[in-house]
C-alpha cells in the first residue's frame, strides 16, 4: 500500500490474507485506500479497487503512483517466474513440450527501491523456510527497504492460508523485534507500530 500524509489521499497495494488484515488496520487510520489485486473484492468499504492480472500491469500502476507516495508496503510478490511461452488455445497432449521454459517477471520492489526518495519509506516482506533472518536481511538491503517482515512458511499456524502468523521485524538500522504467533490482524498492528518509529 502507499500512504500519503493527512492532507492527501492514501493508496494501498495489498495482497492475500495478511494484505487484507493490514487493509482492515489501515482503514481505521486513513480516508481512502486503493487496492491493486487480480480479482475484484467487495470486502472493504472506503476502498478504491484497481484490478490487475499480470506483474507487468502491477508494475505500471505502482510506477505511476510511486512519486506521490510516502509509504509503500509490499506484502507479497506477484511471482518470481512465469511460463516463457503461452498458447491461446488448448494444446493436445502430443503437442505438449517435455520441459517448461520459464521467464523472470519484473522485480517491482527492486525497481521501486531504486526510485525511492529520502522522504519515502518502503516496507517489504520475506516469506521463508528454515533460517528466515539471513535471506530477509539480503532482501532488505538489495531492495532498499526501510524495514522487512520475515515470516516462516514452514511452521504450523504460520504462512500462507493460515489465520495466524509469526514474524521477525527488521529495520534497515538493525533493530529486530520477534512477534510470536498471533492473528494476522494483530500482526498487522505490530508491523505498523514497528514501522511508525522508522
Amino acid at each position: 500500500f502507499t500512504y500519503r500524509s493527512a492532507d492527501q489521499q492514501p493508496d494501498a497495494e495489498l495482497f492475500g490474507r495478511l494484505g487484507e488484515t493490514t487493509t482492515t488496520h489501515i482503514l481505521g487510520n486513513t480516508r481512502q485506500i486503493s487496492y491493486q489485486y487480480d480479482a475484484p473484492t467487495g470486502r472493504f468499504s472506503g476502498l478504491t479497487l484497481g484490478t490487475v492480472t499480470t506483474a507487468e500491469q502491477m508494475q505500471q500502476v505502482l510506477l505511476a503512483e510511486f512519486a506521490q507516495t510516502d509509504w509503500l508496503v509490499m506484502s507479497a510478490a506477484v511471482a518470481d517466474v512465469k511460463p516463457a511461452d503461452y498458447s491461446g488455445q488448448k494444446l493436445p497432449k502430443k503437442a505438449l513440450p517435455t520441459s517448461l521454459p520459464l521467464a523472470f517477471v519484473p522485480d517491482i520492489a527492486a525497481e521501486l527501491g531504486k526510485r525511492k526518495q529520502p522522504h519515502q519509506r518502503a516496507i517489504g516482506f520475506a516469506a521463508q523456510t528454515g533460517d528466515i533472518v539471513t535471506p530477509a536481511l539480503e532482501k532488505l538491503h538489495a531492495k532498499h527497504f526501510d524495514a522487512i517482515v520475515a515470516n516462516p512458511i514452514d511452521l504450523p499456524g504460520a504462512g500462507f492460508g493460515s489465520p495466524t502468523n509469526q514474524a521477525i521485524l527488521i529495520s534497515a538500522s538493525g533493530k529486530q523485534e520477534a512477534i510470536d504467533s498471533c492473528s494476522k490482524l494483530k500482526l498487522a498492528h505490530h508491523i505498523f507500530d514497528f514501522c511508525s518509529h522508522l
